[in-house]
């Protein structure tokens, strides 16, 4: 499934459950996909854009972008890890980025420690 799909079914599920959706989202893989889009999430949620910008931020306690990012990075630790074959600028373009600069300093961030040290580690 795609960062989008998990999306739409995480706003079924605040609808049916609110307590139980922390635990049950599960995200794969999101190689090549772009940032999610509030006012299509918002369409297939049928609420406002604020509402469920609001709503996502008081269950998961952050911003859709910002959930979208630590996820991203997770993806990138796990692909670093499993996937040795894959430089860090391999993982990096196939996460989206196109400025390797910024996916370091990104990256650091989230994880504490730069992507060529975590590779290694």
């Amino acid at each position: 499934m795609t960062f989008f799909n998990n999306c739409l079914s995480l706003f079924i599920l605040l609808h049916q459950n609110q307590k139980v959706c922390k635990h049950l989202i599960k995200f794969s893989s999101v190689a090549g996909e772009a940032p999610p889009v509030i006012k299509e999430l918002a369409i297939y949620a049928n609420m406002s854009p604020s509402k469920l910008k609001r709503l996502f931020r008081q269950i998961l306690g952050d911003s859709i972008f910002s959930y979208y990012q630590t996820f991203r990075m997770k993806e990138v630790a796990r692909l670093l890890k499993e996937e040795k074959k894959l430089s860090v600028s391999d993982v990096g373009y196939r996460l989206g980025f196109t400025n390797l600069s910024h996916f370091s300093r990104i990256f650091k961030e989230h994880i504490g420690m730069k992507p060529k040290q975590y590779s290694r580690s």
